[in-house]
C-alpha cells in the first residue's frame, strides 16, 4: 500500500497559498506552485497519474485559461495532463519540464510572455539535444507540435 501523502501536492499547495496570502494573482500562484511541483519531482519526487492532487491541479488551471495566451493555456495543461509523466512511471519528462521550467521562471521574473516563451524554446531544444531518448512520439513531443503547430511553425 503507497502512502497518501504527496509531497509535490503539499509543495505545491504551500507555493499557492503563501503567494495568495502575499496579494499575487491567481496566474502567479499558480505558477509559483507548479514550480514547487518541479522542484519535488527533480527531488526524485514521483506523484501517480490517478493522484487526487494532480487531479485537482488539472481542474483548477483549466479556470486559468481566461487569464493567459489560449496556447500557452493549453500548454500548461498539457504539461500537467500527460506531457509530465513518461509511460505512467511517474517521472518527469525532462524534455517538458525544462521548457516548463524556464517558461514560468522566466515569466515569474517579470519577462513579457514573449520572451518567456522563447527562453521555453531554446530550453525546449537544449533538452532535446542532452536527451538522447527524446521521442518526438512521446506525450511531450506530440504536446510540442501541437504547440508550435498553433504558432505556424
Amino acid at each position: 500500500r503507497t502512502s497518501p501523502f504527496d509531497a509535490a501536492c503539499a509543495d505545491g499547495s504551500k507555493a499557492f497559498l503563501k503567494a495568495y496570502k502575499a496579494g499575487k494573482d491567481d496566474l502567479t500562484a499558480t505558477f509559483e506552485a507548479a514550480l514547487a511541483y518541479i522542484n519535488q519531482y527533480k527531488k526524485g519526487g514521483n506523484v501517480a497519474a490517478d493522484s487526487p492532487c494532480l487531479n485537482a491541479a488539472k481542474v483548477y488551471a483549466g479556470t486559468v485559461r481566461s487569464q493567459t495566451n489560449p496556447s500557452v493555456a493549453s500548454a500548461m495543461t498539457a504539461f500537467m495532463d500527460e506531457a509530465i509523466l513518461v509511460g505512467g512511471s511517474g517521472r518527469p519528462d525532462p524534455v517538458c519540464l525544462a521548457a516548463a521550467e524556464t517558461f514560468m521562471t522566466a515569466y515569474l521574473d517579470g519577462q513579457p510572455e514573449a520572451k518567456a516563451m522563447s527562453a521555453a524554446g531554446v530550453a525546449f531544444l537544449d533538452a532535446v539535444a542532452r536527451t538522447p531518448s527524446y521521442d518526438p512520439a512521446s506525450p511531450c513531443g506530440r504536446a510540442a507540435s501541437a504547440y508550435m503547430t498553433s504558432q505556424g511553425l
